[in-house]
């Protein structure tokens, strides 16, 4: 990967009933693979979180550390993605799994 990634979280759908699916917020990828990001979870509550991001085509893995969520002060996060053009489709296991949506651009 050469070129940084800015992107914008949009929406997420859980497994479960009872959460929020609007989780607006934003993130960037160094050309490294360092992530950082904020976002309004699932639960209503503000999430910065970091980590690294793999990817292998139009296929990503990102593995961190997320805050704001009321199970833990600090939570582990995984997230597998497949892009689309500038649309991410991303799962995340958990307690309740869910489906994320983000839209992202590259930057040189």
């Amino acid at each position: 990967m050469l070129d940084w990634i800015v992107g914008l979280h949009l929406l997420t759908a859980h497994a479960a009933p009872g959460y929020e699916t609007l989780t607006p917020g934003g993130y960037a990828v160094s050309p490294d693979g360092y992530t950082v990001g904020a976002y309004r979870n699932s639960e209503g509550r503000g999430t910065i979180y970091g980590g690294y991001t793999f990817y292998g085509g139009r296929y990503s893995a990102t593995l961190g550390l997320a805050t704001g969520y009321a199970r833990a002060p600090v939570v582990p996060l995984l997230a597998t993605g497949i892009a689309f053009g500038d649309a991410r489709i991303s799962f995340l296991p958990g307690p309740s799994p869910a489906v994320h949506l983000s839209y992202e651009r590259k930057f040189r």
